[in-house]
């Protein structure tokens, strides 16, 4: 049995997608959002790659759970064998990677709702730091079950997808590989961030660690399975991602102090 989508709207944001049913797989079809990349501006010295923007994607939100934000569920569905049915259909056709993010009980419904507000709060303090970008827009946002959720979370900002596009949007941040920043990793260990909501807190230097090994969730006819970062990227995107992480957590951490968030 292949999976199928079934698109259920336009677009609902910049990047091409839109509303859907997902089905084909052991368990009962799940109603959400879809999207994709398709170009990239990024320099050529730039190891993120087009096909693995979704991948990047998914992984702003783990990244976001880790620090106790919600987002909605959401995994990387394969292009291969990947049957489209439903609205302009063939235009989504051809692409390696595809992010959902399980959202709607009913899939014909609007993504945004009239109740929720902008995010404010502490928030922001993690995002910023983990450079997920565009969180606070609309599109973006959505209300479930009493509580402010996202559609999905936001574009790490330096493998940002905008239009269909992948860009970065890093800004005052350089591109920087493990060779370039191992003698000042020293600086992340003893860096204890609260988890928002929780008690508990998160060394830096051990999530920094375990980027490598972070396990992207995939959807396929067997269900869900997930796959280590380091099998489904480079070794160069992974050090890219510590590289950025690693200078924007450092700039990070007086706003982690004022606001008594460091352990």
């Amino acid at each position: 049995m292949a999976l199928k989508l079934n698109v259920l709207s336009d677009k609902k944001g910049s990047n091409p997608g839109g509303v859907c049913q997902l089905s084909g797989f052991s368990g009962q079809p799940l109603n959400g959002y879809f999207k994709y990349c398709v170009a990239s501006q990024l320099p050529k010295s730039y190891p993120f790659r087009i096909e693995n923007q979704p991948i990047y994607e998914v992984m702003a939100s783990l990244f976001a759970n880790k620090f106790g934000i919600r987002t909605p569920k959401n995994f990387v569905v394969e292009g291969q064998g990947l049957v489209f049915e439903g609205i302009n259909a063939q235009k989504h056709v051809g692409r390696k990677n595809y992010f959902f993010s399980n959202l709607q009980p009913n899939p014909q419904t609007e993504i945004i709702d009239d109740r929720l507000g902008n995010l404010a709060g502490l928030d922001s303090i993690y995002l910023d730091a983990l450079l997920i970008g565009d969180y606070n827009r609309r599109q973006n946002q959505v209300y479930q079950d009493g509580h402010s959720s996202y559609v999905d979370v936001g574009c790490l900002r330096f493998a940002c997808a905008n239009e269909g596009i992948l860009k970065d949007e890093a800004k005052g941040l350089e591109l920087k590989f493990n060779k370039d920043i191992k003698k000042e990793l020293y600086q992340l260990d003893r860096l204890n961030v609260s988890i928002s909501g929780n008690g508990d807190s998160v060394n830096v230097r051990d999530f920094f660690d375990s980027i490598p090994n972070v396990e992207i969730p995939y959807m396929t006819e067997r269900g869900k399975i997930v796959r280590p970062l380091n099998q489904v990227i480079s070794r160069d995107e992974t050090e890219a991602i510590q590289g950025y992480l690693f200078q924007s957590f450092l700039n990070a951490r007086k706003k982690f102090r004022d606001a008594q968030l460091l352990k």
